[in-house]
């Protein structure tokens, strides 16, 4: 016959709506232990253009969007149209909630040194935030006095 002190956690346990005994407690130990994803490759299903005046939709062209973070190596990147962007970036979690990461960086044309950038192909800063449990991003780029740019949308997640 169990003790009433084992029968009494597992009671609580049960009402509170998790698994009992130590079988479940282990269980939660190796959830906790699993490591996170370090990787994100991000595709926008949502933009916008922000200015003083406010926020407007900005869909055209999100098939060519596509953002990068690598928090394991301190790097993000993004092809926008005409030209990929990659650069190191400075990488930040919540302590309470590290699974939100965000990189912020200045990315540069990944184009070879010796290659010719198309116009508009300036180094820009972009800051890249990532859920690493649902996979779900926002980026932010083309900053400047008159505003910027801020995506929305999913992203694969993977381990280095």
């Amino acid at each position: 016959m169990p003790a009433p002190l084992a029968v009494a956690v597992a009671f609580h346990a049960l009402l509170a709506g998790a698994p009992a005994g130590p079988a479940a407690a282990a269980d939660r130990k190796v959830e906790q232990a699993a490591p996170l994803p370090t990787r994100a490759q991000c595709r926008a299903d949502k933009a916008w253009r922000c200015s003083a005046a406010g926020c407007e939709a900005a869909d055209e062209g999100l098939q060519a969007e596509h953002f990068e973070l690598d928090a394991r190596a301190g790097t993000l990147g993004a092809c926008l149209y005409t030209d990929c962007y990659s650069g190191p970036a400075r990488i930040t979690r919540e302590p309470g909630r590290p699974w939100q990461v965000t990189a912020l960086g200045v990315v540069r044309s990944a184009r070879p040194r010796h290659g010719v950038p198309p116009p508009g192909s300036a180094p820009f800063p972009l800051t890249v935030s990532v859920d690493l449990r649902t996979g779900r991003f926002t980026a932010t780029w083309s900053h400047g006095p008159e505003g910027l740019q801020v995506d929305h949308g999913a992203c694969q997640l993977g381990r280095r």
